[in-house]
């Protein structure tokens, strides 16, 4: 049998592996020729031959690899390659059982690693053919594997630009009085389904009561990819959807999720650059996907990949911890109105400072001669052209792979969405740096980043205050500037000055006719991360406000946004003053509807984030989804949504409306300047 298709997802089969591949019409299988291997570093070298007395030993061979935490000079490795992944571990129980030896390299799992030798990716196009290759459901009665040219790679997976495989994605939605839920505390059944198909034949949809759902069982059954809220599983069993013969499956956790052809756009470019078949993508966290673009790196380099991390905080002094235990440069700005502002943000900062600093576990305070002292600490880290860390060569890689792919994403919803999962890749490397579990974190590493983000922000502060500009805001890697009688132009010299002085990219993220720095609630400090403005193109950018937070009523939040949309088309003082009286305006009038109008049942509704009750209580039904609540009694939870509208605690509402009306008024200045937190000034 011949076939042309993406590769779906791959699981190790005794001999080899077995490749589910898709077209978006029809699926097949390709078993492919392929060991498991085991890596071991042995006490005593002598034990190698007694290994092999295993029945699914298929032979033994020795390596040089460099051991953490280090990875300076090599040691002897003995690669043992097994018929079968349990074989794999029962060889591995038995050395750590017996103390013969450390396991290593047991990430990414035994698919992956036969997938770096056989030299194709984990999702890509490809075309099969021989005995090895059947419809999706048959299997030989005797294993045939494919080997060689009989698999041929019909695209370069590294290359930008790809054609995004046409697998066929099936979504199912849930609603109720309230609109679309994702959750069931009470286990009752929501209204209506909504089901929309993408791929295959073309994209389609269909909805109906929930009776109806059984119509469309074998339409869901047959999905390459399927995603829908795991609190309704239920609902799919009963209507007879075979989940089992669903290759891969993605969880639906919140009404604002993205669907289900972008969340697949987002699966594939992570497989792409983490080695990882989509299957074992689809329910793990972002850390697993940059664990494993580390570590392919590492397997290029013979870097033995340790099964816990082996990295130990050092003993620190209480002026040590004094010095290194800090974070970014976070402003508590003075609260109010100011006027052609603008806001400049470093690119990528700190996946940006690890690369260009060559931070990484085995090169900050290792003992070679030509480290050098990292600014602000008393850490030490190797130059880049002397020992160029494992860390930074995988983000320099996804760096230039976003800026790349950002390039393309003009107008292109496709690379826009990419460029957007290789930025949740960056965001996430610094956290991991300092996550005690991670494979290649360390907390010292962490603590160099933090201090030179506070560094070249100090410089980049300087830069402005010299050129007669006013920082109003910082927040770690953006600068809120201003200058009265400021051009453009003028903006754009800062950024390329701070650009020059700092080495680090730097762009104009938003250029504000006027921009309002909120205030904490019920106090006169400013909030760092609540803010809006009017953007130069007349839109809005709206931060921290219950307009954009998925938790806001529907009643609190159209309130405010008609406010905002108020406020937005103000261009001088002048107009600002009368829209905002027309803001309060429709405050009043929607105040008014809360302490005795009509209001839409649904728009009462709040949600509980992650599964938890109003208080912090935390709920046993899956601990993910958003909940749906309508509070009805003041000081006590709120009933869930799904057993119906039962009434409504007015007050609570009013309360929170005169929340919202405070975030977008705005504050006289009380003191002269910003106050920084983060040990800057």
């Amino acid at each position: 049998m011949r076939f042309e298709g993406w590769i779906l997802d791959a699981r190790a089969e005794p001999g080899g592996l077995s490749l589910l591949l898709s077209d978006g019409k029809r699926r097949a299988r390709a078993w492919v020729g392929a060991a498991h291997d085991l890596y071991l570093r042995l006490r005593d070298p002598g034990t190698a031959e007694r290994l092999l007395d295993h029945p699914e030993a298929l032979g033994i061979v020795e390596e040089a690899w460099y051991p953490p935490p280090w990875y300076t000079a090599p040691v002897p490795v003995h690669r043992l390659s097994l018929h079968s992944v349990e074989g794999r571990q029962e060889v591995a129980e038995r050395v750590l059982q017996e103390g013969l030896g450390e396991v290593f390299n047991t990430f990414p799992g035994p698919v992956t690693q036969a997938l770096y030798r056989l030299g194709f990716p984990a999702t890509a196009w490809v075309r099969v053919e021989g005995a090895g290759v059947l419809p999706d459901g048959e299997v030989p009665a005797e294993r045939q594997y494919l080997r060689g040219p009989e698999i041929a790679l019909l695209e370069d997976p590294l290359l930008l630009g790809y054609t995004s495989p046409p697998f066929r994605g099936v979504e199912v939605r849930f609603f109720d009085w309230f609109g679309e839920t994702t959750a069931s505390p009470s286990r009752r059944p929501p209204e209506r389904f909504v089901l929309s198909v993408s791929g295959g034949d073309g994209p389609r949809e269909a909805e109906g009561r929930l009776p109806a759902l059984r119509d469309f069982a074998d339409t869901i059954s047959a999905a390459d990819v399927l995603q829908y809220p795991p609190a309704f599983q239920w609902l799919l069993h009963r209507a007879g959807v075979d989940l089992a013969a669903v290759p891969i499956t993605l969880k639906r956790h919140s009404p604002g999720s993205s669907s289900l052809p972008e969340e697949l756009v987002k699966l594939v470019e992570w497989s792409r650059v983490s080695s990882l078949p989509m299957g074992e993508l689809s329910g793990a966290s972002i850390g697993k996907a940059l664990t494993a673009n580390e570590t392919r790196l590492a397997f290029q380099r013979r870097y033995l990949v340790p099964e816990k991390p082996v990295q130990v905080e050092r003993r620190k002094s209480l002026e040590d911890l004094l010095t290194h235990d800090r974070g970014g440069v976070l402003f508590r700005p003075v609260p109010g109105i100011y006027w052609n502002v603008a806001q400049l943000d470093f690119a990528s900062m700190y996946p940006a400072l690890i690369a260009r600093w060559n931070i990484s576990p085995e090169t900050v305070n290792s003992s070679s001669p030509t480290s050098i002292s990292v600014p602000g600490t008393r850490h030490t880290v190797e130059p880049g052209d002397a020992h160029r860390g494992i860390v930074p060569e995988a983000l320099e890689w996804l760096i230039l792979r976003r800026e790349e792919t950002r390039a393309r994403a003009q107008g292109n919803p496709v690379e826009d969405l990419r460029q957007g999962a290789i930025k949740w890749l960056l965001v996430a490397s610094f956290g991991y740096l300092g996550f005690r579990n991670a494979r290649f974190g360390k907390i010292e590493a962490h603590e160099c980043v933090t201090a030179l983000s506070r560094h070249y922000m100090r410089r980049a502060i300087r830069v402005a205050t010299d050129r007669g500009f006013r920082v109003l805001h910082v927040m770690v890697d953006s600068l809120f500037a201003e200058r009265e009688g400021a051009t453009p132009e003028d903006f754009e010299e800062l950024r390329a000055a701070i650009q020059t002085e700092t080495g680090l990219r730097l762009k104009v993220d938003a250029h504000y006719d006027w921009v309002i720095l909120c205030n904490n609630r019920g106090d006169t400090i400013g909030s760092p991360a609540r803010y809006f403005g009017r953007l130069r193109d007349g839109s809005l950018k709206v931060k921290g406000l219950d307009a954009v937070r998925r938790d806001t009523p529907g009643i609190v939040r159209k309130a405010q946004v008609a406010a905002l949309q108020r406020l937005g088309s103000a261009r001088s003082p002048a107009e600002f003053k009368e829209m905002f009286q027309e803001a309060r305006m429709l405050f009043g009038e929607t105040m008014a509807r809360i302490r005795g109008g009509p209001v839409d049942p649904a728009d009462w509704v709040l949600t509980v984030a992650r599964g938890r009750r109003a208080g912090g209580q935390a709920r046993g039904h899956g601990g993910y989804s958003d909940v749906p609540f309508v509070q009805i009694i003041e000081g006590s939870p709120p009933y869930m949504a799904d057993l119906g509208f039962s009434g409504v605690n007015r007050e609570h509402y009013v309360r929170l409306l005169e929340r919202a009306q405070e975030q977008v008024t705005p504050a006289n200045p009380a003191v002269p300047r910003p106050v920084a937190v983060g040990g800057l000034w």
